[in-house]
């Protein structure tokens, strides 16, 4: 759920290279004034294994494990992070590989966050709400060196002592973007990349016309295509919806008998952002709804003969190259009628 409504997460494979990712006795600590207690709290998993972190002293303090790596490799660093107690309010998660790379969160006294800062070379920065206090913070980065790369907390001494915080699943993985925690105990583990098909379904799916409905978003704005697809497994009869690998782009197809009768694209504000599209198709009524929006027609083309169209899956595997939806869905429905423009514009 994110802290928000229950979607389909589909992500790609990735690896959790911090061996201990909640289990902090297990990491070191730089200074005598940094003290742990495990199970101290309630964790974004439910359960109260979150561990509760104090620096008691005023001076740079820090909490680390050192993890393999390699130059010029783009990774990403996370960790959840909940306030307790304490003056000053502010903690750095980060790395050092020949340069310090973090991102610092300075909350309120209420718990919620007050403002970021980053220092070092950074791809990118951020954090994610999950509610109860639990913020998942996190930065994009370059491996600067072949060898040892430091994974740390950071409070870096002010006036005030006995700052206090509850931290829970740290991860470390190879890629430009954050995904969900795997979590770890010992080893590195591997996630598999997540795959969604379905066919058989032709009796579900009308080819002449109808409407495709989602409701997603994706996971990062990062170059790369994300498709939905619905075909016959061939690459002559299809149609598609997709985040193309201009930023923050849609593009949708409709192909019939290797011939294609409309290609549309759109803008939106922010492809991670969940949007409302329906594209529909019938004989020469081809047309893209985004958001409440009619945002592209086309008058003129042909449809693919009935009973033809069987899949749908979240790639397209009827295309040379896979492109897989790494993404958030909502909603997905598929219509056997083309819907009338007041019908779109309310489910869009």
């Amino acid at each position: 759920t994110g802290g928000g409504c229950p979607h389909i997460l589909a992500e790609p494979q990735r690896t959790n290279l911090i061996p201990y990712s909640s289990d902090f006795s297990s990491w070191t600590a730089a200074q005598s004034s940094v003290t742990l207690t495990s199970n101290a709290a309630i964790s974004p998993e439910g359960l109260q294994n979150a561990t509760q972190i104090v620096f008691s002293d005023n001076t740079q303090t820090q909490l680390f494990q050192y993890i393999a790596a390699v130059s010029g490799t783009v990774y990403t660093t996370s960790t959840f992070i909940k306030y307790k107690s304490g003056t000053d309010r502010n903690i750095k998660i980060g790395v050092y590989d020949s340069e310090f790379k973090v991102i610092q969160l300075n909350f309120n006294t209420d718990g919620t966050i007050a403002s970021t800062s980053t220092s070092g070379t950074l791809v990118d920065s951020g954090y994610e709400d999950y509610g109860n206090g639990w913020y998942r913070a996190y930065i994009v980065h370059t491996g600067a060196t072949t060898g040892n790369i430091e994974v740390q907390f950071n409070r870096v001494g002010l006036s005030n002592t006995n700052e206090q915080f509850y931290i829970y699943g740290s991860q470390l993985e190879v890629g430009s973007y954050p995904t969900s925690l795997i979590p770890t105990s010992g080893s590195t583990v591997t996630r598999n990349q997540d795959i969604f098909t379905r066919d058989g379904i032709g009796s579900l799916i009308n080819s002449t016309e109808g409407v495709l409905f989602v409701e997603m978003a994706a996971l990062s704005d990062d170059g790369t295509v994300r498709a939905i697809y619905i075909s016959n497994g061939t690459t002559s009869n299809r149609l598609w919806l997709e985040f193309d690998s201009t930023s923050n782009r849609l593009e949708t197809r409709y192909i019939a008998g290797g011939v294609t009768s409309a290609n549309f694209f759109h803008t939106v504000t922010d492809i991670t952002d969940f949007n409302k599209i329906a594209f529909k198709w019938k004989l020469n009524d081809f047309a893209l709804w985004v958001n409440g929006t009619e945002v592209a027609i086309d008058t003129s083309g042909s449809v693919i003969s009935a009973d033809t169209l069987n899949k749908i899956e979240f790639n397209n595997q009827a295309s040379t190259s896979v492109q897989n939806l790494f993404g958030k869905v909502r909603q997905l429905q598929v219509y056997k009628t083309a819907l009338t423009d007041t019908q779109l514009a309310a489910l869009t």
